[in-house]
């Protein structure tokens, strides 16, 4: 048996505006569903349709974001 653990943090950081959509997400998608089903009313991201002529056309569904991680491998003795 092993006296020596070698764990892997790591946390993802985001910015306000991803994290506001996100949490818009799961709140229209309710809580037993997770943020993967069907929202009530369409949420809007950041992705805009360049290509578009009208205003119903000038969005689409999602969200961009570029993100951090950051990681750290930590030795745990026994």
């Amino acid at each position: 048996m092993e006296d020596d653990r070698l764990v892997t943090i790591s946390i993802l950081g985001i910015d306000q505006d991803f994290f506001n959509y996100m949490n818009q997400l799961i709140q229209q998608s309710g809580a037993d569903n997770g943020p993967f089903s069907t929202p009530a009313t369409t949420v809007r991201g950041n992705i805009i349709n360049v290509t578009g002529t009208a205003e119903k056309d000038n969005f689409a569904l999602g969200y961009f974001a570029i993100c951090q991680t950051f990681s750290d491998t930590l030795l745990i003795k026994k």
